[in-house]
Formats: structure tokens, sequence, C-alpha cells
């Protein structure tokens, strides 16, 4: 009976024991997990970085810009990287990048490096989610591939969910900093279990397009800053909102007294401009009125003097 690596030649299985396909898919699953993690984590810190970098509420929002933006520049070369050093070897050096750049982030002392931190983090995460979904292919016979994406799916889905979960507890009980500080011990089990249990794959050469990524980089670049100066403009006119007095953070007595004046004055006004229609309308109708009075009285005057 023929096995079903020799079945499926497209999909050739890696040979591993019960322990050793066990401990790599949760190495593969946790490399995903903080990958995923990391895109929400970091939004309910954003206003304990602006008190200790000294940034606006504009400028704070290129820390996740500048992590989203990354990845998506690096995702497109990731079949290539992975042909040409061997799919282990990248997913290793993804995750060790990802955890040295993890922990850059957590010693950032201003803005600056903490949007160059938080880019080469998001260049080393971006090899991660799809190397992770052809390694699960690779350590799974065919009849188990639907089960592995299941698995795969379920953990980019709990990823972002999780995050602001994590990174609220984290920030509120112990620092900011420790939102890509806890990436650090997670890091450091996944590539040592990658480079004790995972065999070597194979490597191809290929061809790179360079012309077709460059002007990819440069369209998703001007996306992200299109992104941000629309994100600022709108925190401009909700700065701007706030400054007439009709925020929704105004007490309640202000925002009822705020309705009270709004409500009178726009009475007056009707008012106003109904008195002035009035007047448009009676200076109109006088003339007339006038006309026909002194013609009334003519015609009385006329039937007086014939009889």
């Amino acid at each position: 009976m023929a096995t079903a690596a020799a079945q499926h030649p497209h999909h050739p299985t890696l040979k591993l024991d019960g322990l050793e396909h066990g401990l790599l898919t949760i190495a593969i699953m946790a490399a995903v997990l903080l990958q995923v993690l990391d895109t929400t984590i970091a939004n309910v810190a954003l206003p304990h970085m602006m008190a200790s970098m000294s940034a606006t509420r504009e400028t704070i929002n290129w820390v996740l810009t500048s992590y989203i933006v990354a990845s998506a520049i690096a995702i497109p070369i990731t079949g290539w990287f992975a042909d040409r050093v061997g799919r282990k070897r990248l997913f290793v050096w993804s995750v060790i990048g990802f955890t040295v750049a993890s922990v850059l982030c957590a010693l950032a002392q201003n803005l600056t490096e903490m949007v160059i931190f938080r880019a080469l983090q998001g260049v080393s995460g971006a090899f991660l989610v799809p190397i992770a979904q052809a390694l699960l292919f690779d350590i799974n016979p065919p009849a188990k591939h639907a089960r592995a994406m299941a698995m795969f799916g379920m953990g980019v889905m709990i990823g972002p969910i999780l995050g602001p979960v994590l990174g609220g507890w984290l920030t509120d009980n112990y620092h900011w900093r420790w939102v890509f500080l806890v990436n650090l011990p997670v890091g450091i089990l996944c590539a040592l279990v990658m480079m004790r249990f995972m065999p070597k794959t194979e490597t191809h050469d290929r061809k790179f397009d360079l012309t077709g990524f460059a002007m990819l980089g440069i369209g998703l670049g001007q996306t992200g800053v299109l992104e941000c100066a629309t994100t600022i403009r709108h925190s401009q006119q909700v700065v701007e909102y706030r400054f007439r007095g009709v925020s929704g953070h105004t007490s309640a007595g202000r925002s009822a007294s705020t309705r009270r004046a709004r409500r009178t004055y726009d009475l007056a006004t009707t008012g106003h401009a109904i008195a002035g229609a009035n007047r448009r309308a009676s200076a109109a109708i006088e003339p007339a009125r006038r006309g026909s009075v002194s013609t009334r009285r003519s015609a009385d005057a006329s039937a007086s003097a014939s009889s």
C-alpha cells in the first residue's frame, strides 16, 4: 500500500515522532501568535508611550503604522527568501529577529527609536505567518492538512482579540515596556525548539523581481503615509470640536447649558427672522393698501357730490 507522501509527491511530509511533532506544532503556533498579537497589543499602551516619549497624539500613531506598513512590504518576498535560504533557516531567523526587535522596542528612549525598532519588528514578523503555514504542511500528512489549517486559523484569530486584553493588563499592573518584553521568553523557546527538532528544508535558486518589489514598497509606503495624514487631520478636527465646548468629555451640566443656550439662540434667531419677514411683507402691502383707501375715498366723495 502506498504511503501518503508517495501519493502526494508535491506535499512531502517530514518524518517526525509524536513528541517532536507536538513540540514543533506548539513552537510554530506560538511564533504565529506572537506576530498577530503584536498588531494590537501596543494599542492600549499608546497613551503611556506618549507620556514617556513626549509625543503627540498624532505622532504616536507611527508606532502602529510603521509595524503594519513594514510587515505588508516584506510579506511578498517570503516565497523567494524561503526558497533561497530554506524554510527552517528563515523561520528561525525571523523568530530571533522578532525577539531582538521586541527587546529593542522595550528599551527605546524616544519616538524615533521606537518607530525604527517597530519597523524592524514588522519586517521580521512578516515572514512568520506564511512560513508557519508552509511548515505545518511539511510536518503533517495530507490527510491532516485540514486539521492543521484549522489550528492555524484559530491562532490567527485569537491573537488580535487577545492583544488588547493582555496589553491593558501588562500596562496597568507593570509597565508599557512589558508589552514588548513579554515576547522575549516565548521567542527564545520557539527558536530553541525549531533549531533542535525541525529537519533541514531544501533550497532553490529563483530570480528576484526587484522592480516589482520596489514599486510595491513605494505604493504601500505612500498608503501608510496617507493613512497617518488622514488620522492627523481627524485628530485636529476632534481637538477643534472640543475647543468649541461640545465635546462628549464635558460635564453634563455644561452640556445641558450649552444645549439650552443653543435652543434659546435658535428661537431668538427664528423670532427675528419672522419679525423681519413680517416687516418686509407689511412694507410691500402698505402702498397698495393706501392706494385702495384713497381710491375708495375719492369714489365716496364723487357719489356725495352727485347726490
